[in-house]
């Protein structure tokens, strides 16, 4: 869902930052799909995770080396979560 203006770079999303009605930004330039935000792009990045990501996580988790914070709530209460998990708040 990502867009941004060829123009000025300004970003946006289709749903959390949608474009202008008329199409156009802030700034009169087109608004394009990012051309790192397509099919393609995204299922090599997902394979790149699976086949180099995925076995790190497993070795760490193995030796008890990884620790889990949900992250389905808002950024203020994840950051919270993290930071306890850390030990660096109470």
């Amino acid at each position: 869902g990502r867009r941004e203006c060829k123009a000025c770079g300004t970003p946006y999303h289709v749903v959390n930052k949608p474009v202008p009605e008329d199409g156009k930004c802030v700034c009169g330039g087109e608004v394009i799909q990012r051309p790192d935000d397509n099919e393609e792009t995204i299922k090599n990045r997902l394979a790149v995770y699976h086949e180099q990501t995925e076995p790190i996580k497993a070795y760490y988790e193995s030796r008890g080396k990884v620790i889990s914070v949900d992250s389905s709530h808002s950024v203020e209460r994840t950051n919270e979560a993290a930071l306890k998990a850390l030990g660096l708040v109470k």
